[in-house]
């Protein structure tokens, strides 16, 4: 095996713990979005969506589960109809 180069293996499913990890990691300013991206190999829209969901939701919302986004959604939503029937 002799100069043969070994890909590491790409990770299919980012836990919301990682995916915190990677979020703090560009907000301290430990490292930009383009070195993440390259570091394992996932497309720097990717990383700034999680940054943004992040900023946004906190880190239950990086979590993979669609029925707790839901409950998230729905809270949104309801506390927005309150302030457009306040208008």
């Amino acid at each position: 095996m002799e100069g043969k180069v070994v890909k590491p293996v790409r990770i299919q499913r980012w836990t919301a713990n990682r995916k915190r990890e990677i979020v703090l990691e560009v907000l301290k300013g430990h490292k930009t979005i383009v070195d993440v991206a390259r570091e394992h190999d996932l497309k720097q829209s990717e990383i700034q969506q999680w940054i943004d969901t992040f900023i946004e939701f906190g880190t239950q919302a990086l979590k993979v589960n669609p029925k707790s986004m839901e409950a998230v959604y729905q809270k949104e939503l309801k506390r927005h109809r309150e302030k457009i029937g306040e208008l």
